[in-house]
């Protein structure tokens, strides 16, 4: 089993560089593979062991791959304590590309949930869950994030449900006030 998965690249071409490697194949390309069926078969020993159908195009050759998938509550994965500030909407869109920033990770859509759906809060700070998706290649489980939702200006306007109210223009709707010209 290969326990060396690159998680410095997204899921599909970090499969195909761990691919790479185990197999001693240096000329292997991300079009010369298919992955198929998926299998979940983890251990006390080995808590992400996942098994991946593999089909070499080049030879139509068909093996199982055995890999170990990252648990995202494990402190390597994100750290011990996952804590995010982002301006604007909550969603999980914006959650991601917040952490993907800060912590330098390659979350994407084939990982974890990235819809631009608001996350109902009724606060400025909340508790998020950061779930892998099941055909995640290099992750399993989740984990908890600490949010904070930073307004774009402190005289910004809600909706009744916590998103920020918009112009028919896409500009941020502000309260009125008083902007003084004078220095």
């Amino acid at each position: 089993m290969s326990d060396r998965f690159p998680y410095n690249l997204p899921s599909r071409e970090a499969l195909v560089e761990l691919v790479r490697r185990s197999e001693n194949r240096p000329d292997l390309k991300d079009d010369m593979v298919t992955f198929e069926d998926l299998f979940f078969s983890p251990t006390a020993p080995e808590p992400g062991r996942s098994y991946i159908e593999m089909i070499d195009r080049t030879t139509s050759h068909k093996d199982w791959f055995e890999f170990r998938r990252l648990d995202l509550e494990n402190p390597r994965c994100l750290g011990p304590l996952v804590s995010i500030k982002i301006m604007g909407d909550p969603t999980p869109a914006a959650i991601v590309e917040e952490i993907n920033r800060s912590r330098r990770m390659p979350f994407g859509p084939s990982d974890v949930d990235m819809s631009d759906e608001l996350v109902p809060t009724t606060s400025n700070t909340f508790e998020y869950d950061l779930i892998a998706l099941s055909g995640s290649y290099a992750y399993y489980g989740k984990t908890k994030v600490q949010v904070e939702v930073v307004p774009v200006s402190q005289y910004t306007r809600y909706l009744e449900h916590g998103a920020i109210r918009y112009t028919e223009d896409g500009i941020t709707r502000e309260r009125e006030h008083k902007v003084s010209r004078w220095r």
